[in-house]
Formats: C-alpha cells, sequence, structure tokens
C-alpha cells in the first residue's frame, strides 16, 4: 500500500485515508517504518481491538531532531534534490545493503517530487503523538538501527519511554533497516508475529 503523493496532506489527512482502506473486521499486525510511525501509533489508538501488535522500526513519536524545529519556515524555499546522491544515499544506508538494495532506494527516493518532500519534512517537524502512548494496548516492538542517521538515539528512548509494553530492539544497520538488513529484521518480525498470532506461523500468512 502506497500512501497518496499528496504535497497538500498531513498526518491527518493520511490517517483518515488510511482508515478507509482497512477493513474493521479482521486482526492487525503493524509494521511502521520512519514517518509511518505515528500513523500506527495513532491507527492502534482508534482500532483497540483489531491491532494485535506492532512493530516501530526506525521512528518517532514526535520531531527526532527538536534542535531544528526553527527550519520550518525554510521549509518553502528549502532546494530538495530527490536524486539520492552520495550523501544522501549515506543517510538512508551508509555502507548496508546490496547493490540491488541501493539500487531500489534510489530508485524509489527519485521518483518522490520536492513538493512531497518538503510536506513530509513539515510533517515530521510538527507531529506530536506522545500523549496517546500510553493508551496503547497491544504489544510493541520498537526496533532501532545502531547506525541511524536520521533519528537519533533520544527520539528512539522517548519513544519506549512512552509505551509501557514496549520491547526494544537494537540491530545494527542504518535508517534504512528493513531495505539493508532484511535478514535481521525479519527475523525480529517473525518472532513478534509468533508471540501475537500462536495459532498463525508467519511462514503460512505469508503464502
Amino acid at each position: 500500500m502506497c500512501y497518496p503523493a499528496n504535497p497538500g496532506w498531513g498526518y491527518a489527512e493520511l490517517l483518515s485515508w488510511l482508515q478507509q482502506q482497512i477493513s474493521n473486521d479482521q486482526p492487525l499486525f503493524l509494521l511502521a517504518e520512519s514517518f509511518s510511525g505515528p500513523l500506527a501509533i495513532e491507527l492502534a489508538t482508534r482500532r483497540p481491538d483489531q491491532v494485535r501488535g506492532i512493530v516501530l522500526c526506525c521512528t518517532f513519536a514526535a520531531n527526532p531532531r527538536p534542535s531544528l524545529r526553527w527550519a520550518a519556515r525554510l521549509l518553502p524555499w528549502l532546494p530538495v534534490v530527490t536524486w539520492p546522491s552520495g550523501p544522501m544515499l549515506r543517510l538512508l544506508m551508509g555502507s548496508y545493503g546490496t547493490t540491488e538494495g541501493r539500487r531500489q532506494m534510489v530508485e524509489v527516493v527519485s521518483s518522490l517530487s520536492p513538493e512531497l518532500v518538503r510536506a513530509r519534512l513539515a510533517a515530521v517537524i510538527a507531529v506530536d503523538v506522545r500523549p496517546v502512548l500510553p493508551s496503547l494496548r497491544p504489544p510493541v516492538w520498537v526496533l532501532q538501527a545502531g547506525a541511524d542517521a536520521l533519528v537519533p538515539d533520544a527520539a528512539t528512548q522517548e519513544l519506549c519511554h512512552g509505551i509501557a509494553q514496549a520491547q526494544r530492539v537494537r540491530l545494527l544497520g542504518p535508517h534504512a533497516l528493513l531495505q539493508a538488513c532484511p535478514e535481521a529484521a525479519a527475523a525480529v518480525l517473525r518472532d513478534a508475529w509468533r508471540q501475537c498470532f500462536p495459532d498463525h506461523p508467519a511462514e503460512r500468512a505469508s503464502s
């Protein structure tokens, strides 16, 4: 499922759209990466009887770089290069990932418009779902990348601090952990799935 590439949409609009896409009569297991974390948190609070488990990967509950909040007013004039240059690719992937994985990252990022990137950055700067964290009912796994250049450790600690049942798992890898270290991340996901759905093995669910 891909989010609509509408620069006019922030988290509120995306959450409304997301709820329309998901049936309300089946159990859910949420995997949310980076920008999607606050959406998964909000969705879980609105569908408490459906969401059985959440994996939050390299993400945050509020602006992960609060010291840069002042930059919000400069976003309309910020030059955005969506072609992943050397520095951008290092921020996302570091020295990790296969040649094919890095090629796919270049393909995905280069498809984003500068307007959409600015809108997403503005949404991240303004978001704050910390007040609803204590109300999360399902088990939550917080998957952290040890070499994350975008989401600092302080943001991960803040996220975990707000969730009483959070299980923090740290893997060596970059911000794009799922893409760069898929096997290690998949092992965590399988374990989380088994705990949430002991009668439905992950291997069977993915077939």
